[in-house]
């Protein structure tokens, strides 16, 4: 009987060096191992990450080529898709070895065998599936009666056996993801499809039905605060895609429709002089509820980031930027990681602390930046959202 079938993406990271020409830096081609097992029709991944090791510690993204083949393209291809993904795709019962490697250096490469053969099949007559989706409150806000704010798209598929007899279904480990339609008729790609995101283990799940009995499993894989604005606020049709080793099966979850968490409020940036120490400005944003309901509010540490321009267009690359306001050069910036939370009230205004700061003028300009008007803009994430807000202006001397 088969076992590892795999068909979402492998994360077992082995990592290859390549020499780089000047500085001691590296070119580094971070790629899954194998073996990967998949039944003929069925798709895997590959990540290939690729970044320059500039030294032990610091990292940047580099634009090198991948070079990726396959020993028995009747039997496995390997192509790229999109971002650092290559898409494996099995054709035929067989064996293959896909490999890949930085262009121009054909000697090193990383290799992963990929192992095409049946996938186990169940006794599935009379077995149905059905699927149901709801929006519920972020994890920061179970339990709590405020309508609006962060939600997450909670997807749930039953298998059910209606015959009168036991009935079994051969299932990987992840047996089922949420992928969102554009169209209820499908006839677009989808908008979001997670098998490629989601690091399944090895191996299946058989699963055995006695009459009458039915299965409950969650829809994985996708966060919709995560995600953030990847899905626009529209109706959009929502399936769950049953994994059954041989085949994809979807089932309808009905439509959706994804309402921005920050939709109502009323955001307001402003920086001004500090009343009780004039050298410095105080820069603060607001937020006004203006919903009939209580609106959860989720935002971070460094929720809002201000940035200074020279003109008025407020357009090009910022002259001063917020987070390095104080660092020392070539110092790293931290930012703390913690997740706070708050509920605005019907008609009410708050501004949390992460939403204040003070800065001198004298800082802003540092060693290279001319006495004179600024015009600034306050970033705000909010509710997994960004935002960006006119600041007004201001006049800095040393």
């Amino acid at each position: 009987m088969p076992s590892s079938l795999r068909h979402s993406t492998l994360f077992l990271c082995a990592l290859l060096v390549f020499p780089a020409a000047a500085h001691a830096r590296q070119e580094i081609v971070s790629v899954t191992s194998g073996p990967v097992g998949l039944a003929p029709g069925r798709r895997s991944w590959v990540r290939v990450p690729k970044f320059l090791l500039k030294s032990r510690t610091i990292k940047a993204d580099a634009d090198t080529t991948v070079v990726a083949g396959s020993s028995d393209s009747s039997v496995v291809t390997v192509s790229a898709d999109t971002g650092d993904y290559w898409a494996i795709d099995a054709k035929r019962l067989g064996t293959a070895r896909i490999s890949l490697r930085l262009r121009g250096d054909s000697a090193r490469a990383v290799q992963v065998d990929v192992i095409v053969r049946d996938a186990p099949i169940g006794d599935e007559r009379k077995i149905t599936y059905s699927a149901t989706h709801r929006l519920v409150p972020s994890n920061a806000y179970r339990g709590t009666h405020a309508a609006l704010g962060p939600m997450e798209l909670e997807v749930t598929l039953t298998v059910r056996n209606t015959a009168d007899s036991t009935r079994d279904v051969w299932l990987s480990n992840c047996p089922a993801w949420i992928r969102i339609y554009s169209t209820r008729d499908r006839s677009r790609p989808p908008v979001k499809d997670v098998p490629r995101d989601v690091n399944c283990g090895m191996g299946e799940m058989h699963v055995t039905l006695a009459p009458g009995e039915a299965r409950v499993f969650p829809a994985g894989g996708f966060r919709l605060t995560i995600d953030r604005d990847t899905l626009p606020n529209r109706r959009h049709y929502v399936f769950a895609v049953l994994d059954r080793l041989h085949d994809l099966k979807e089932i309808d979850a009905g439509p959706v429709d994804i309402v921005s968490p920050n939709a109502g409020l009323r955001l307001r940036a402003s920086l001004e002089r500090d009343g009780a120490a004039p050298r410095k400005l105080r820069a603060r944003v607001t937020v006004t509820n203006t919903n009939a309901s209580p609106v959860r509010l989720e935002y971070g540490a460094c929720s809002v980031v201000w940035y200074a321009y020279a003109t008025p267009e407020r357009s090009g690359k910022a002259v001063w930027n917020s987070m390095y306001h104080g660092v020392p050069r070539g110092a790293e910036v931290v930012c703390p990681l913690y997740l706070a939370t708050a509920t605005v009230g019907q008609g009410q205004t708050v501004s949390p602390r992460e939403f204040n700061a003070s800065f001198e003028p004298a800082k802003i300009l540092g060693d290279s930046l001319r006495p004179g008007r600024y015009y600034f803009t306050a970033r705000i994430e909010l509710n997994w959202r960004t935002q960006v807000l006119n600041a007004g202006s201001a006049v800095l001397t040393r």
